[in-house]
Protein backbone atom coordinates (compact mmCIF):
# COMPACT_ATOMS: atom_id res chain seq x y z
CA UNK A 1 0.00 0.00 0.00
CA UNK A 2 1.36 3.82 -0.81
CA UNK A 3 0.82 5.71 3.02
CA UNK A 4 1.62 8.79 1.45
CA UNK A 5 3.07 10.06 4.41
CA UNK A 6 -0.37 8.96 6.19
CA UNK A 7 0.91 5.87 8.24
CA UNK A 8 -0.75 6.12 11.30
CA UNK A 9 -4.11 6.90 10.15
CA UNK A 10 -3.98 4.42 7.50
CA UNK A 11 -3.05 1.98 9.29
CA UNK A 12 -5.44 3.06 12.28
CA UNK A 13 -8.09 2.60 9.63
CA UNK A 14 -6.95 -1.26 8.66
CA UNK A 15 -6.73 -2.33 11.88
CA UNK A 16 -10.34 -0.88 12.91
CA UNK A 17 -11.46 -2.41 9.89
CA UNK A 18 -10.11 -5.94 10.96
CA UNK A 19 -10.79 -5.31 14.75
CA UNK A 20 -13.62 -7.57 15.05
CA UNK A 21 -13.14 -9.84 12.34
CA UNK A 22 -11.88 -14.00 13.20
CA UNK A 23 -8.53 -13.91 10.62
CA UNK A 24 -7.11 -10.44 11.81
CA UNK A 25 -4.20 -11.91 13.13
CA UNK A 26 -3.59 -13.24 9.49
CA UNK A 27 -3.72 -10.27 7.86
CA UNK A 28 -0.95 -8.13 7.14
CA UNK A 29 -0.46 -4.59 5.52
CA UNK A 30 3.06 -3.38 4.34
CA UNK A 31 3.91 -0.42 2.30
CA UNK A 32 5.84 2.49 0.90
CA UNK A 33 5.11 5.23 3.82
CA UNK A 34 7.71 8.07 2.30
CA UNK A 35 6.77 9.32 -0.84
CA UNK A 36 6.18 7.08 -4.08
CA UNK A 37 7.02 3.86 -5.03
CA UNK A 38 9.35 5.74 -7.74
CA UNK A 39 11.72 6.95 -4.30
CA UNK A 40 11.99 3.53 -3.27
CA UNK A 41 13.37 2.45 -6.60
CA UNK A 42 16.02 5.20 -6.50
CA UNK A 43 17.14 4.36 -2.74
CA UNK A 44 17.05 0.45 -3.35
CA UNK A 45 18.89 1.56 -6.76
CA UNK A 46 17.12 -0.67 -8.86
CA UNK A 47 14.35 -0.21 -11.39
CA UNK A 48 13.08 -3.73 -11.94
CA UNK A 49 9.95 -3.98 -9.68
CA UNK A 50 9.97 -7.88 -9.67
CA UNK A 51 13.93 -7.50 -8.22
CA UNK A 52 12.62 -5.30 -5.93
CA UNK A 53 9.75 -7.79 -4.82
CA UNK A 54 12.39 -10.54 -4.25
CA UNK A 55 15.02 -8.11 -2.58
CA UNK A 56 11.91 -7.61 -0.20
CA UNK A 57 11.01 -11.50 0.14
CA UNK A 58 14.49 -12.01 0.86
CA UNK A 59 15.39 -9.77 3.70
CA UNK A 60 11.83 -10.81 5.09
CA UNK A 61 12.89 -13.84 7.12
CA UNK A 62 16.21 -12.05 8.55
CA UNK A 63 16.35 -10.41 11.95
CA UNK A 64 18.35 -7.41 10.48
CA UNK A 65 16.71 -6.29 7.81
CA UNK A 66 18.02 -3.57 5.76
CA UNK A 67 16.41 -3.84 2.59
CA UNK A 68 13.07 -2.70 5.23
CA UNK A 69 14.95 -0.27 6.88
CA UNK A 70 15.25 2.69 4.97
CA UNK A 71 12.89 5.85 4.73
CA UNK A 72 10.23 4.42 2.54
CA UNK A 73 9.19 1.10 4.22
CA UNK A 74 10.52 1.77 8.01
CA UNK A 75 7.25 2.05 9.33
CA UNK A 76 6.94 -1.37 8.19
CA UNK A 77 8.89 -3.10 11.23
CA UNK A 78 6.25 -3.58 13.85
CA UNK A 79 4.11 -5.11 10.95
CA UNK A 80 7.25 -7.17 10.05
CA UNK A 81 7.66 -8.10 14.08
CA UNK A 82 3.90 -8.97 13.71
CA UNK A 83 4.65 -11.68 11.24
CA UNK A 84 7.87 -12.70 12.86
CA UNK A 85 5.64 -13.64 15.93
CA UNK A 86 2.89 -15.29 14.24
CA UNK A 87 5.38 -17.44 12.48
CA UNK A 88 4.48 -16.39 9.03
CA UNK A 89 8.29 -16.86 8.02
CA UNK A 90 8.45 -20.22 9.29
CA UNK A 91 5.98 -21.65 6.70
CA UNK A 92 6.63 -19.60 4.02
CA UNK A 93 10.15 -19.51 3.75
CA UNK A 94 10.70 -23.31 3.92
Amino acid sequence: MDFDYEFSSRMGKFQKAIACQSYQNRVFLLGVDNKEFENLKQTLKQTNVERIGQMLVEDCPQQQTPVWQNQHLNSNQPEIQRMRAAGVFQWLFK
